[in-house]
């Protein structure tokens, strides 16, 4: 069970208490292949954000695992506040 939206907030840096997407140290294995590896992105709220790479950078797995489509292998991901794929109702419910 995932920490109340106040506990994460505290565990948070100041900068990223305002942020719409915050991702720390995530990794991602696809059929025991690493597709992900130490990924850090913090999107403020109200920003425009573009996620451009080469082939096989990542991106659709990045992507996958923010929309809570795919479970992540480790790190911290939250979107508005909480967990993409454990609380999946409450983000896609939020108001943008």
């Amino acid at each position: 069970m995932s920490q109340p939206q106040s506990a994460q907030a505290a565990a948070l840096p100041p900068d990223d208490l305002d942020a719409a997407v915050i991702v720390r140290d995530l990794t991602a294995n696809d059929g025991g292949h690493e597709v992900l590896h130490g990924v850090n992105l913090t999107v403020p709220s109200g920003q425009v954000f573009a996620l451009l790479g080469p082939k096989d950078a990542g991106k659709t797995a990045l992507i996958e695992i923010l929309e809570g489509y795919r479970r992540r292998s480790g790190g911290e991901v939250q979107v508005l506040g909480a967990d993409p794929h454990d609380e999946r109702p409450a983000v896609r419910h939020q108001p943008v």
